[in-house]
């Protein structure tokens, strides 16, 4: 327990085996009502208190900041502040085309995003402060609601603290030698704008002399210039955004910009390319708008505006659209290697794909966070975790498993991460059960598929990407300093060796899992490093914005 004193001199006592989150300068545990604590590593002198005081002021409908101020021997131990809830992700998630295809998430929804950040460095600017490091995980967006809030303010520039100088370099200023200002803010807001409707950094794309983002930053040599080569997941936008940006990214220009005045609702979006190659077989085997989809070996469901519809692998090129069952039926569907299952409420079913029977010793919510490990489920809710084996239904009933355990430890980021006592740990699938690994470092984000992830990490404050296996009871990292993978595909090799596959812009590559070397790569016209990629008994599957295809080798 740790003892700790509030402003009106009440005496609390912080559990600190009910912590969530460690980063640099503290930990996030969870108090009563709600609330939580941030604690310092390293205890503040009291005479930072004006600078907490003040923040204590920022509205709550767009800031997470302080409620309390937490005190021990005589300085600053902490604060109280309100717990995000789990529909909150990083703004950085939405700076990808499958994850915005998947949500919903469309012109409409990023204008009102854009209008609450403005409106956030607005009132913080109006009360002689600077955000400082505004970047992408810094900011908070329900996708329920596509409410925004603004994290980490404790460490703005307060009329009665300077701003540390310690931000990511995606939003570093180094047109104006990276200082921190009210003007720092603006530009930092352009970028992110940029990324969210754009699908890329403005500086990103290649350049034969200048390929650093710092140097392409300095040179005014933004992605949308002629001489740059585009990344495929690139969007246009209208001419008057476009001039805007020119501004901010050409011309050196710093002002508060309202980026949603100028949306108009729409932003261009670049068509679908005719996905050719000279290396694979490409079947088209659905083209509309989808909400989410999930495949494995033997069955896939794509959930779309009024459906779902359940498809099979059959063998090698060939997938069948098995049935087609109304929107309202099920509220959630999970994959086994032979057959599907299905939750309405607190019923569960399998075999829905042929005729749905009941599972009858089973009636855990939909609501809970519900992740599938190859077969095997993790359902959590208020201080339990289930196991649920998929693939071993008997008799109409399933094998499950209840553990106790502190679920607010317990994050959904593309599989389940759990914190515990300032370590990260994620789960696998043991041949049949699941097994937690140890993370020997924080994780800003993490992509998982069977035993394998990427993830990416702040260091000095660049966010790296690494590609990992899990090797045994430990963790090995394949491949460092990787562009950002944002899908890839796990396919059985030979000798076990799996076959890795990463799309990139016009080609697939292909490597291995035992050392992340390059195999073989094939050209595929059209498909991004933003595509998404699953493997199938009859294939690899990419989907490129709202087009799914099923792809082999000639």
């Amino acid at each position: 327990m740790i003892s700790v004193y509030n402003l009106q001199n009440q005496k609390l006592s912080i559990n600190e085996n009910k912590e969530l989150a460690r980063g640099g300068e503290g930990r996030i545990i969870l108090m009563k009502s709600n609330m939580v604590a941030k604690i310092f590593h390293q205890a503040l002198l009291i005479d930072s208190l004006p600078h907490f005081e003040f923040l204590m002021k920022m509205p709550e409908l767009l800031f997470l900041a302080p409620k309390d101020i937490l005190f021990q021997n005589n300085q600053i131990a902490g604060f109280v502040m309100p717990l995000l809830s789990d529909d909150f992700v990083p703004l950085s998630a939405l700076f990808n085309q499958a994850f915005c295809l998947q949500h919903q998430i469309n012109a409409a929804e990023k204008s009102k995003i854009i209008e609450q950040i403005y409106q956030a460095i607005q009132f913080v600017h109006q009360n002689n402060m600077v955000i400082g490091d505004l970047n992408p995980y810094n900011v908070m967006i329900n996708i329920k609601d596509y409410s925004a809030k603004m994290i980490d303010v404790d460490s703005y520039q307060t009329p009665y603290r300077k701003h540390s100088g310690l931000l990511l370099e995606d939003i570093r200023d180094y047109q104006f030698a990276g200082a921190v200002s009210q003007h720092s803010d603006f530009f930092a807001f352009s970028v992110l704008v940029f990324n969210l409707l754009s699908f890329t950094h403005p500086f990103k794309g290649i350049h034969l002399q200048f390929k650093s983002l710092k140097d392409r930053m300095i040179n005014a040599i933004p992605v949308f210039h002629e001489q740059v080569k585009k990344p495929k997941c690139y969007i246009p936008q209208n001419e008057k955004l476009l001039s805007v940006f020119e501004e901010f990214f050409v011309l050196k220009k710093r002002y508060l910009a309202n980026f949603a005045l100028l949306m108009e609702q729409a932003v261009v979006a670049r068509q679908m390319d005719i996905l050719e190659s000279k290396d694979l077989i490409i079947q088209l085997i659905y083209s509309s708008a989808f909400r989410m989809l999930d495949f494995n070996d033997n069955f896939a469901y794509v959930k779309t505006n009024n459906a779902w519809l359940i498809f099979e692998s059959i063998e090698k090129s060939k997938i069948v659209l098995r049935k087609t069952i109304a929107i309202n039926d099920f509220d959630q569907l999970f994959l086994a290697e032979s057959t599907v299952v299905a939750v309405q409420g607190n019923e569960w079913f399998y075999d829905i794909h042929a005729e749905a029977k009941p599972i009858k010793n089973i009636q855990l919510s939909a609501a809970n966070k519900i992740w599938n490990y190859d077969g095997i489920l993790l359902s959590v809710e208020e201080g339990a975790m289930f196991r649920i084996f998929i693939n071993e239904i008997k008799f109409d009933n399933v094998r499950m498993e209840r553990v106790e355990v502190f679920s607010q430890g317990l994050r959904l980021m593309n599989s389940f991460v759990q914190n515990s006592g300032g370590v990260q740990n994620v789960f696998y699938r043991n041949v049949s059960s699941l097994t937690t690994i140890k993370l020997d470092y924080p994780v800003l984000s993490i992509n998982q598929k069977k035993n394998y992830f990427s993830f990416d990490r702040k260091e000095n404050n660049v966010v790296k990407h690494y590609f990992a296996r899990i090797d045994g009871f430990s963790t090995k990292v394949l491949a460092s300093e990787l562009d950002e993978i944002n899908s890839f595909a796990v396919q059985k090799g030979a000798k076990a060796n799996d076959l890795i596959f990463i799309p990139k812009d016009d080609f697939i590559e292909v490597r291995s899992a035992l050392d992340f070397a390059l195999l073989t790569q094939f050209a595929f016209d059209g498909v991004s490093s933003d595509s998404a990629l699953f493997s199938t008994k009859a294939g690899i599957i990419v989907i490129e914005k709202e087009q799914i295809f099923l792809v082999n080798k000639k």
